[in-house]
């Protein structure tokens, strides 16, 4: 290997020893990405192709790979893990095999049935929340809407500006509102990919490939999960986040595949999750002195409330 690429793998690493991490030594490193959290692709002399995935260590992270096994094994398009966490210097480091291939689909027609689908699938296959309930910790920021009606927003999940401060009027009190309506639901969680948006998903045509970035898995209340999905299922390719009309129809997909409606809690609930989302991504935008996420959050925030029984 190259210097740079032994660099970039220590670097994931964080001083632990690829052999005992891989179970093997590293022939290739096949590509590097990330911030917070950093995964590189590597190929060992075993002929192994796997992914390293290093990020700030949580107490969750045991109960990620369990779900994710647990619903690879039940055929689902889940990465392998491989190994358990090994942890050094304030970091967490996974291993699991790498899925290639597959294309983003983004808003397309009949896409938002399609993801909806391959969302109610994955729910419907993975364990009970109660299974793992380390994963109630350090929630994912864009769910975490939290318990304590005083604290408006949790710290933000990206480098930025303060967010936990007073910001603009119209997107504090949207969060506040609708974390309102969320604290107050009574249903029981499920475990969902929080994340689940056009960046982390691969298709080959119609057909679901594989979905990645399972440590953003969240309990939540099954229509929260929805709606805060529905918010951004489209999004990180070619859109910033979902139209209402996008959103409506991801509702009304898994409804269907549910086979049976929400009922009116529930769904003053998801569109309170969208709108949550939709107002944590605006925050972080206006801490940051504006941009498009704000921008679309004020084209679609009045249609959002409507739809949240908070116009």
């Amino acid at each position: 290997m190259s210097d740079d690429a032994v660099d970039t793998l220590a670097l994931a690493l964080g001083g632990l020893d690829p052999q005992e991490v891989l179970g093997a030594q590293v022939e290739k490193v096949l590509f590097s990405t990330g911030n917070l959290s950093r995964v590189v692709g590597v190929r060992t002399v075993e002929g192994d192709e796997v992914v390293v995935k290093s990020r700030p260590d949580s107490s969750r992270l045991e109960g990620v790979l369990g779900v994710q096994r647990a619903l690879h094994g039940a055929g689902q398009p889940v990465p392998e893990p491989l190994g358990t966490v090994h942890r050094q210097n304030g970091r967490a480091v996974s291993v699991e095999r790498l899925v290639l291939g597959g294309e983003h689909r983004g808003p397309t027609a009949g896409a938002a049935s399609d993801f909806a689908a391959v969302f109610h699938d994955l729910v419907r296959a993975a364990p009970g929340a109660a299974q793992h309930p380390s994963l109630r910790h350090d929630l994912p920021a864009w769910v975490d809407w939290g318990d304590d009606a005083s604290r408006l927003w949790p710290q933000r999940d990206s480098p930025g500006g303060e967010i936990r401060s007073p910001g603009p009027a119209d997107v504090d009190d949207a969060g506040r509102d609708a974390a309102e309506v969320l604290r107050t639901l009574d249903r029981e969680p499920v475990l969902v990919h929080a994340d689940f948006e056009d960046q982390n998903i691969r298709w080959h045509g119609t057909r679901i490939h594989v979905v990645h970035d399972w440590d953003s898995l969240a309990p939540l209340p099954e229509c929260a999960g929805v709606g805060a999905v529905a918010a951004i299922w489209p999004a990180g390719v070619v859109a910033w986040c979902a139209t209402i009309g996008q959103a409506a129809d991801f509702i009304a997909a898994y409804e269907h595949h549910r086979g049976a409606p929400f009922d009116a809690v529930e769904t003053r609930a998801a569109w309170a999750a969208a709108l949550w989302h939709r107002a944590f991504n605006a925050r972080k935008d206006a801490a940051d002195g504006g941009g498009t996420q704000l921008d679309l959050f004020r084209r679609d925030v009045a249609a959002l409330r409507a739809r949240a029984g908070l116009g």
